[in-house]
């Protein structure tokens, strides 16, 4: 027998097996403490797993994750430490191969990882394995601060298993579209044109307020706040209140997502995930009207001002060619500023003011909720034969 026997043959031969680097073996915790893990791999040195080729979470407890006795897969990666140690990795072993991860690609249902990193997207750990969501793919509208989700788990769709060349990708952005199709099928369901209901003010803008109808929002118009006319949407309504309307109108559009300015920073290979090219998505149009047709003041509108009559009303709009009188709340009827006076008008500012009190005859009704007043044919007329607190107690 040659005295220089070949080394492995003699591991062979004292029932120890010989190891590589980038092997992966199952190991028997030995010893647990704060920063790492001694396994026995059946070799003629202990293998060490450091804190960090565990978990990605730095707040975690070794002592809670394992304890003296477990099996558990790890990856070589030298056989020599330096302190006379096998250097091993749980996490990089279960990027070679993470059932739970593999088994969610092949049948397209979701997982849940803890996220642990945000940088050009989320870094998420699931049972050991690092998962990486493009910026892109976290959520269905572009996300300027990432750091939120640090710390928290989310569920997500694998899109990409690619366990070998270390590229496993995520999208969060499927299951948020999914999740908000359902929905808003479940809103159309229930709801439809003509419906009353009742909703909190989120925002309010000049044009209009948007009202949360429990998860959509719907626009409440300027022009629909009310019969009456609504010169500031702020002296109607503020965030936070309620309000009860109806449905004017509700349907589905294409609301196409938004192009950012710059271009995205180059990912390495490994995070690399190309978005869906084509990023549109139906959404829903909600218009709100308080305008309930029972409180429409037009109703009997001949009855309630007879053509030929005469009745107070006050100045509410001043314009070059009139003035708009109000005569119920709800009703406004014009003067031309040739039915001002018998004399001559250069500028109707000049003889009416807003909130001025006037006296009106009726000359005519048309369609489309427009009346013909005249302050000059109410003054030939005589006498008030109506007026506008009448009216309103009619």
């Amino acid at each position: 027998m040659s005295e220089e026997m070949d080394f492995g043959k003699l591991l062979e031969e004292q029932g120890m097996k010989n190891i590589h680097n980038g092997e992966v073996l199952d190991g028997t915790v030995v010893q647990v403490n704060d920063d790492a893990i001694l396994l026995d791999i059946g070799y003629k040195s202990d293998g060490k797993v450091v804190k960090k080729e565990y978990t990605q979470d730095n707040d975690a407890r070794l002592e809670d994750l394992v304890k003296p006795g477990d099996t558990i897969r790890v990856k070589v990666l030298k056989t020599n430490d330096g302190d006379g140690y096998v250097a091993l990795s749980y996490l990089r072993a279960r990027e070679t191969s993470n059932e739970e991860l593999e088994k969610a690609y092949k049948d397209h249902t979701t997982v849940k990882g803890k996220v642990m990193d945000a940088h050009k997207g989320l870094s998420v750990t699931v049972s050991g394995t690092r998962v990486f969501i493009p910026a892109s793919l976290v959520d269905d509208h572009y996300v300027k601060d990432l750091n939120q989700f640090v710390g928290k788990e989310i569920e997500f769709y694998v899109s990409e298993y690619a366990p070998e060349e270390r590229r496993i990708i995520g999208n969060r952005k499927e299951l948020i579209l999914e999740q908000y199709e359902q929905k808003k099928q479940q809103f159309l369901a229930e709801h439809k044109p003509g419906d009353v209901v009742e909703g909190k003010v989120k925002r309010v803008e000049s044009f209009g307020a948007f009202i949360d109808l429990g998860g959509f929002d719907g626009l409440l118009h300027i022009s629909e706040m009310g019969w009456g006319r609504t010169e500031r949407t702020t002296d109607k309504y503020h965030e936070g209140d309620v309000v009860k309307c109806f449905i004017k109108d509700i349907k589905e559009v294409e609301k196409k997502g938004k192009r950012r300015g710059k271009k995205a920073e180059e990912q390495p290979a490994e995070e690399e995930a190309e978005a869906p090219k084509k990023d549109v998505q139906k959404t829903l149009q909600i218009a709100l009207s308080t305008k309930f047709p029972s409180d429409d003041p037009w109703l009997h509108i001949e009855e309630k001002f007879p053509v030929g009559s005469v009745v107070e009303g006050k100045v509410a709009r001043i314009k070059e060619y009139g003035a708009f009188v109000e005569l119920a709340p709800g009703i406004d009827g014009l003067v031309h500023i040739s039915e001002i006076s018998h004399n001559h008008v250069d500028t109707v500012d000049s003889v009416l003011k807003v909130g001025q009190t006037v006296k009106v005859m009726v000359k005519e009704i048309k369609d489309g909720n427009k009346i013909d007043l005249s302050m000059k044919d109410a003054e030939d007329q005589g006498p008030t034969h109506y007026s506008t607190e009448e009216n309103e107690e009619n």
